[in-house]
């Protein structure tokens, strides 16, 4: 007696978005062989539904998403860089493995910006706004002024809408009153052309104040010379409402450091002064449900949580974005800080638990403070702007970064970094630090100084200006762009 039936894969029975969730527990390149066992795998490995649900799951330091704007290549490749240099991180010293040299023409004011992994971003003559695309090494004005630019700084973004830039930047045409610009810029995904698809005069209340983003993952950008938030999807204009508070004594409190989150504001300050009784006033805004235009043009945000601390919370970087509590509603965010604290460095991490408003109460702040690692013989490096060091985190708690530390011969300007893993998901931090090592490309060529040098860390790219200071000699400058392994 025969039988006709044929076993038919497994694969072939289940939902695509199930066959997503068995692939999850492969890393991206084990992913990427499957497609040479089968058709049916080269098919399966390509499905977009596959890659979004391994996407979400990696345990990497990776961009916000996915959303449907990102394409399978985007999704993929990212993993996939993410993923070879957390091999190495913490183990083994910095190697180029691929080394791009981009010229640029005339001053380059101030230190080249790596958006998106792709794009190395400079301001070049004092007025254009260039984008090089390091992949293909072509290059893209999409500005330029007619006068001098003397202050500018650009930021990026990862949202539904897709990849959006941002520069802002003193229009030296501009009124009295309007000297400042927000330009925004939408990449497209198949071509990596980008458009400019959007142009805002700043409200502004500091003409004399330098151009000053702080950007990342949230929908919010702080522009620091106006004190201004911007919000990028309504496209609306914050500012803060006045600086007081009924917990602590207002004399000497100095605002320090805007945090920017995916559904909150932080802003800390702090008592310098006051050296027997430190003092740290942390508080939260939110945009109001009906936003109303003052004067100049900005709204003004709501005051929804406020506390105290007694010691210094400077230095904070958010490694593990807004985590909604299903039960109490409660919104929970973690930083990691930085001190410095004599021959070594300290990051301990800070947990911000905000009640879920119901009202125009200003609501009180839950924090706790847990060690992680001390690097010992680190500093804090100012050049390393905001933080006094890199890292780079995703919004589910994966951080990768380095710290400066003493290069083995004192009398040596030659850098050593100390890499570091944070894994920020769970109750406590979990951290894995490595030695202080030389990157090997700077025993060749180091940069200047590390205010010129720019990091990715997902995609695992280095660039610095080599010859900074010999523009006015010979009318342009290089940009070292280093792939990392």
């Amino acid at each position: 007696m025969s039988c006709d039936l044929q076993p038919q894969p497994l694969f072939t029975s289940l939902p695509i978005e199930l066959v997503g969730r068995v692939l999850c527990f492969l890393g991206p390149r084990d992913v990427v062989r499957l497609r040479l066992v089968s058709r049916l795998f080269h098919d399966i490995t390509y499905d977009p539904v596959v890659w979004r649900s391994i996407y979400t799951a990696a345990r990497l330091p990776r961009p916000s998403g996915p959303f449907p704007s990102q394409p399978v290549r985007f999704l993929e490749q990212t993993l996939l860089r993410s993923e070879r240099l957390a091999e190495f991180w913490t183990t083994q010293p910095i190697q180029a493995i691929s080394t791009t040299q981009i010229r640029l023409a005339g001053s380059p004011l101030g230190p080249p910006r790596i958006i998106g992994g792709r794009w190395l971003v400079t301001f070049e003559s004092y007025k254009q706004i260039i984008f090089h695309d390091i992949e293909t090494r072509t290059r893209q004005v999409v500005w330029e002024c007619s006068g001098m630019i003397t202050s500018w700084d650009i930021c990026s973004i990862v949202s539904s809408e897709g990849f959006l830039v941002y520069v802002v930047f003193r229009d030296p045409g501009g009124e009295w009153r309007v000297p400042w610009k927000l330009l925004e810029f939408k990449m497209h995904e198949e071509t990596g052309h980008l458009s400019q698809s959007l142009t805002l005069d700043i409200p502004s209340t500091y003409v004399g104040q330098s151009a000053c983003f702080v950007g990342g993952k949230a929908p919010f950008l702080y522009i620091m010379g106006q004190h201004l938030v911007f919000d990028t999807r309504t496209k609306i204009f914050y500012q803060f409402p006045r600086f007081d508070s009924d917990l602590v004594d207002m004399s000497f409190i100095t605002p320090l450091k805007v945090l920017l989150t995916s559904t909150y504001i932080l802003v800390v300050s702090h008592r310098p002064l006051d050296l027997h009784n430190p003092s740290t006033l942390i508080q939260v805004f939110a945009p109001p449900a009906d936003p109303q235009p003052g004067s100049n043009g900005a709204c003004t945000l709501r005051l929804t949580h406020e506390g105290t601390r007694p010691n210094c919370f400077a230095n904070l970087a958010l490694i593990r974005n807004s985590i909604i509590n299903p039960v109490t509603e409660s919104t929970s965010l973690r930083f990691l800080r930085l001190i410095s604290q004599r021959n070594c460095v300290h990051f301990s991490s800070v947990d911000f638990t905000l009640p879920k408003p119901h009202s125009s109460d200003v609501l009180p702040i839950s924090v706790d403070v847990n060690d992680v690692f001390t690097v010992v013989g680190g500093m804090y490096d100012p050049f390393m702007f905001p933080y006094g060091y890199h890292i780079e985190a995703s919004d589910d708690g994966h951080a990768r970064g380095f710290c400066r530390s003493p290069a083995g011969d004192q009398s040596s300007n030659t850098p050593c970094l100390t890499k570091f893993t944070v894994d920020a998901i769970g109750d406590r931090c979990v951290a894995v630090v490595g030695q202080g090592l030389t990157p090997r490309w700077i025993h060749k060529d180091h940069p200047p100084c590390f205010s010129m040098l720019a990091f990715d860390g997902v995609f695992g790219r280095f660039c610095y200006i080599k010859n900074g200071y010999n523009w006015r000699l010979h009318g342009f400058v290089d940009a070292t762009v280093i792939d990392i392994m």
